[in-house]
């Protein structure tokens, strides 16, 4: 015969269930042990003193990705399963680089190094992996697409690594990580994943850091979570109890939506536990809604509760306990504030008394929302001007709008202006948040020193007066091929320009001048000098952009020649970056 796992609360927690309010089956704030069928005699196992989730979500993408509009309302749900089932959630939406970071920080310094705590962290965003799937990133806000700039994506996304580094140095313990975005999973992914969960035993309650992902690297990323509603489902309705037991465990979890996600979309999740021995023992629990006997205080009220509409959320003193309709739920006696909510409806308020061993039978109408939609529009800086520049009416803080596309121009001086096209729904609410950049304000470079038409300045840069090109005061400075040349002033930042280029062989000749009799070459000792103004140092042959086939132009202003090389051959080359002048 299949034995129920019990949860027993301790005498002390009693009160604790008392001052609530209430308690049911779904709940499971201050679970403290669990009863192991699979341990001769049902051992008691030592669980969790505190239960924290850190919720963030990216859904507003500034430089380059596709905005995810979904993630906001996907992740309330998230929060409201988990506040139902005793976490303390702390929810922070589109961070940039140093917010997303910061979050994880500040969220592990206050819950990560108490050692009975579970922690759970959910992250809903676009994910990505370079380096044959060697290296995962979470995306911010305002990190460019890889494709575009690969440098600056690195400098702006979280690498996993960071996060494997938190989860080993964190104390608490259990802790899992869930990410509702696409990257490989051959990160953490687990070698030899049972085929049937395990039961709950001792070992459960050793440490570990469990990981699922919502799909695997290159996986397309849909507008429309899978992954998010069935994680949420498999904990509120207790489907992702895969052997029955009362519980949830990580495992269960992701074996369940290992096998769910793809029969409605194009991800296969993957999940595992981190390459650590000792921290990898243990299984994240739940408690499986409806499923496991928890102890109540006697003497219980009962509620039942009917509206015009199914599938209302209700709360009893903020707490979520269930939908409508509600029948035979026990209460503790006491005062109660009850909400009503459920989308495309006006939330309904009551205030009941709930009395010993009575029935209280309650019977809400819901008005149905107004189609109308709002728009809130948060600015940095705070006084920055809003307008909407497809309409006339002047913009206001929660706008009335009809549905549709707006174009949102935010402005303010010493700021780039910044536009943004977004879209409301009927009904919709919507806030977002507009950072503004500070417009550069060039101080102008100094003057150093003239050598006749050429004038060298206190940023790198000489610019010749007769020609009107600004040269780079000096070449690379070591061997390097034709084409690493061209990348090389493409990338060049030289005075604070960004559109710098190797030069034209008429351009080099140019500054060829035969009557100087400047330096030693670095790379030629027995050449004759460099023959052009000592402002500029070469120290070799320099890459012109002329090129015929598989070579290059180069020149050497020893002698004043021009050759063809290969443009393979990096010995004794050098490259000198030009650009128009102003």
């Amino acid at each position: 015969m299949k034995k129920k796992i019990i949860v027993f609360i301790c005498m002390c927690l009693s009160a604790v269930i008392s001052s609530a309010g209430f308690c049911n089956a779904g709940n499971d704030r201050g679970i403290i042990r669990v009863k192991a069928g699979a341990v001769q005699g049902g051992v008691a196992i030592d669980l969790y003193k505190g239960s924290h989730a850190l919720l963030i979500g990216v859904s507003d993408y500034t430089a380059g990705w596709p905005d995810l509009e979904s993630i906001p309302g996907e992740l309330s749900k998230v929060e409201l399963l988990l506040k139902a089932r005793g976490f303390k959630v702390e929810k922070t939406l589109d961070p940039d680089s140093l917010q997303l970071k910061k979050t994880f920080e500040d969220f592990i310094k206050k819950y990560g190094y108490q050692r009975e705590n579970r922690l759970l962290f959910f992250y809903s965003g676009h994910g990505h992996t370079r380096l044959n799937n060697s290296k995962g990133y979470l995306v911010p806000t305002d990190a460019p697409n890889p494709r575009n700039d690969v440098i600056g994506f690195q400098q702006k996304a979280l690498g996993m690594t960071q996060i494997l580094a938190w989860a080993r140095d964190i104390e608490a313990k259990h802790a899992l990580f869930l990410f509702d975005s696409c990257f490989s999973g051959t990160i953490f992914k687990q070698k030899d994943l049972p085929d049937k969960p395990p039961h709950i035993t001792r070992m459960t309650a050793k440490p570990v850091r469990q990981f699922i992902t919502a799909g695997n690297a290159g996986e397309s990323v849909p507008a429309n979570s899978t992954f998010t509603p069935a994680f949420v489902d498999a904990i509120e309705y207790g489907i992702g109890d895969l052997n029955d037991d009362g519980y949830v465990s990580g495992t269960e979890l992701g074996l369940y939506l290992q096998g769910k996600v793809p029969q409605h979309t194009s991800q296969t999740p993957q999940f595992g536990k981190i390459r650590d021995y000792e921290l990898s023992r243990g299984d994240f629990i739940f408690l499986a809604s409806g499923e496991a006997t928890v102890i109540r205080p006697s003497k219980k009220c009962t509620l039942e509760l009917t509206a015009n509409v199914s599938g209302a959320k209700v709360y009893l003193n903020d707490r979520y306990t269930g939908t409508t309709p509600l029948e035979g739920i026990e209460v503790s006696p006491g005062k109660y504030r009850i909400r009503l909510e459920k989308k495309g409806y006006v939330t309904e308020h009551r205030k009941k008394t709930f009395k010993k061993g009575r029935t209280m039978s309650i019977e809400v109408y819901m008005d149905e929302e107004s189609h109308v939609s709002r728009l809130y529009v948060d600015t940095d800086p705070e006084n920055a001007d809003v307008r909407i520049l497809n309409i006339s009416p002047k913009y206001y803080d929660g706008m009335e709008l009809d549905p549709g596309k707006y174009h949102v121009e935010v402005s303010a001086d010493g700021y780039e202006t910044r536009r943004k096209w977004i879209s409301l729904a009927v009904g919709q609410d919507k806030n977002i948040s507009i950072r503004l950049t500070e417009k550069y304000v060039p101080t102008g470079p100094k003057e150093t020193s003239r050598d006749g038409s050429f004038i060298a300045y206190d940023d790198g840069t000489v610019v010749d007066t007769k020609t009107g090109l600004m040269w780079a005061a000096k070449d690379n400075g070591k061997n390097i091929n034709w084409n690493d040349a061209k990348r090389y002033c493409e990338s060049y930042s030289g005075g604070g320009y960004s559109d710098w280029r190797l030069p034209a062989i008429d351009e080099l000749k140019g500054l060829y001048d035969k009557g100087k009799k400047g330096y030693k070459f670095e790379c030629c000792p027995g050449c004759d000098n460099a023959r052009l103004t000592h402002l500029i140092r070469v120290t070799c042959w320099i890459w012109a952009s002329e090129t015929s086939g598989s070579s290059a132009a180069l020149f050497f202003f020893s002698y004043g020649s021009e050759y063809q090389r290969a443009q393979s051959l990096s010995y004794d080359r050098r490259v000198l970056p030009v650009r128009a002048g102003n």
